[in-house]
């Protein structure tokens, strides 16, 4: 098994996250590698020789249809965690709301438009119009 809580998944801000899958049962019979979870970049050599190992003994698992991923991972309180499709509707403040937006991650996000100013509840997100 390859855990994310195997590993160090403490951070500062989001640079010190990478998303990465995991593989909670032996053999891999199902698709739950499909749902990324964040560790700190600095394991990632640790978690890859894991990773390896666990397909190597296994064999590479099911073909998933994987449901959408961002690929990156993001801090939340000091913990890395993977990034869904986009944030919580929650994240989505009542300022960015009320111009008719909402908010998305900034990274690899284009707006039409942008929001107000502070107006998502992390500042690595903007409020798209």
């Amino acid at each position: 098994m390859v855990l994310a809580s195997d590993y160090d998944q403490s951070c500062t801000e989001d640079a010190d996250c990478l998303s990465v899958s995991q593989v909670p049962t032996c053999p891999v019979t199902d698709c739950s590698g499909c749902y990324l979870v964040g560790i700190n970049k600095k394991e990632m050599a640790r978690y890859t020789t894991a990773l390896t190992q666990a397909f190597v003994r296994e064999g590479p698992g099911p073909v998933c249809a994987c449901p959408c991923q961002t690929g990156f991972a993001l801090c939340r309180a000091g913990k890395c965690q993977a990034a869904a499709c986009g944030p919580p509707r929650q994240d989505t403040l009542p300022a960015c709301a009320s111009a008719g937006g909402s908010c998305a991650y900034r990274a690899n996000t284009t707006c039409g438009d942008v929001g107000p100013p502070a107006s998502c509840a992390y500042a690595d997100e903007v409020c798209c119009l």
